[in-house]
């Protein structure tokens, strides 16, 4: 047997020895290798998808920071969540020095499950949009004036929340939940004002 990586292969188990003894334990170990992988694989998953845009240098150091730790170290893998969370370590962070900070960041963040073709999506100040063939569209969709079509596409638009991630009245972001379909193509756009 050559093993070139193919975490499908398993040694044949015959007979009652010390090789049947190994090729059980082998096989065991790439089960074990199997399940990290996928776990590794999903983590990677859960954790990427993120545009953002920061006012000033050192508010981009603190929301990246902040970012970090509330993935990394809490663990937070709803965008909601962390947008809030983050936004709770932006302002303990700014809180500590003499400086009003009114700056923030503009951000979407977005938890894509492509087992079952669902999207979690929280933007702040930044929508997302989606590029979807016009044969999977709703009823309503297709006789929405807000949708743009051309003969095969449809572009749709998830609001954003208003607001940024930093101090700001209303302060708690939401996020809404998208049924995603095969081909479907996702865009975000971040934009300097």
């Amino acid at each position: 047997m050559s093993f070139k990586g193919n975490l499908d292969e398993r040694v044949a188990v015959t007979g009652n020895n010390e090789v049947t003894v190994l090729s059980e334990q082998f096989n065991s170990m790439i089960d074990q290798l199997q399940e990290s992988y996928a776990t590794l694989e999903q983590k990677v998953e859960d954790r990427t998808v993120a545009a953002a845009d920061c006012t000033g240098h050192i508010f981009y150091v603190v929301c990246s920071n902040a970012l970090h730790r509330t993935v990394n170290e809490f663990g937070i893998i709803n965008p909601a969540e962390i947008l809030n969370s983050t936004r709770k370590l932006i302002i303990e962070t700014f809180a500590k020095s003499d400086r009003e900070v009114k700056d923030g960041m503009d951000i979407s963040l977005c938890r894509i499950d492509l087992k079952n073709l669902k999207m979690i999506f929280c933007g702040a100040n930044n929508p997302l949009w989606l590029i979807r063939d016009k044969k999977h569209l709703t009823k309503l969709q297709l006789e929405s004036e807000s949708i743009l079509m051309n003969d095969s596409f449809a572009l749709l638009e998830f609001k954003a929340n208003k607001q940024p991630v930093g101090l700001y009245a209303g302060m708690k972001f939401y996020t809404e939940e998208i049924d995603l379909m095969k081909g479907d193509t996702i865009s975000f756009s971040l934009m300097a004002c």
